[in-house]
């Protein structure tokens, strides 16, 4: 089976500033969209943070172990999902 890795970034997005929640890598099928885990990675994160009810965008990209460089946001070319 082809596995995919791709890196997340879930960030708070109630105000002009979005606040990090959670960031990672994980693998998946590589059937799975990235919308599709997005949805998944949120839906974790909400139980995870339930504290916090408000509205969330998840960034996903292609995981390339450079990318930890700059933990300030998403690298370019992230696929972004508000949920």
């Amino acid at each position: 089976m082809n596995r995919t890795q791709y890196g997340y970034l879930i960030e708070r997005i109630d105000s002009d500033t979005p606040e990090p929640m959670s960031r990672g890598h994980i693998t998946v099928g590589a059937d799975t969209t990235p919308a599709a885990l997005a949805e998944e990675l949120v839906q974790r994160n909400r139980g995870e943070h339930s504290y916090y009810s408000g509205p969330r965008r998840c960034s996903v990209w292609v995981f390339d172990p450079a990318d930890w460089l700059d933990l300030r946001g998403a690298p370019d070319g992230a696929q972004h999902y508000d949920l």
